[in-house]
């Protein structure tokens, strides 16, 4: 038994939108799927992918993967610090903060990079992805419990740093 003409236009109107839904879904999938895997060029208008290749500074604050009252404290005004004094230069890249567990397979490098036995505080001179200077701030658990001379110490520690960028 074969259609009827308004089955038959029914049957190919819903086959038509059939196909531009699964149509419209690969070409929404394949999108997301490219600026996912080069969020730079696109959205850089970069086509060569350099603008993520230029230097900033990074302020790590590496712990173990244990972490006690002082550390969670220091992590809190690292941070603090940071937004205060150098929230311009956070918003525009220039500094990258970031906490990690150096204990973690991706981020055991840093314990030899930086000759860390502790919990610590680093700013480093990063450029292409690499490490070019670094310094580490041991002083921040010395300072841990008052706030103005922490924040103090980071700053100053942090502005002498920048200044003699290589």
């Amino acid at each position: 038994m074969l259609p009827s003409d308004g089955e038959t236009t029914t049957m190919l109107r819903h086959s038509t939108n059939t196909f531009f839904i699964v149509i419209s879904a690969i070409v929404l999938f394949v999108v997301a799927t490219l600026s996912l895997m080069t969020p730079d060029i696109a959205s850089s208008g970069d086509p060569d992918g350099q603008a993520g290749a230029k230097q900033y500074f990074a302020v790590y604050y590496l712990h173990g993967a244990r972490r006690c009252h002082t550390c969670l404290t220091i992590e809190a005004e690292a941070e603090s610090a940071l937004k205060r004094f150098y929230a311009e230069q956070l918003e525009r890249g220039e500094i990258k903060w970031q906490v990690l567990n150096m204990e973690t397979k991706e981020n055991r490098h840093f314990v030899k990079e930086f000759s860390l036995v502790s919990s610590t505080l680093v700013v480093a001179e990063i450029k292409d992805s690499k490490t070019l200077r670094f310094e580490t701030l041991p002083d921040v658990w010395k300072y841990s419990s008052d706030s103005l001379r922490f924040a103090k110490y980071v700053k100053e520690t942090i502005d002498k740093f920048m200044a003699t960028t290589t």
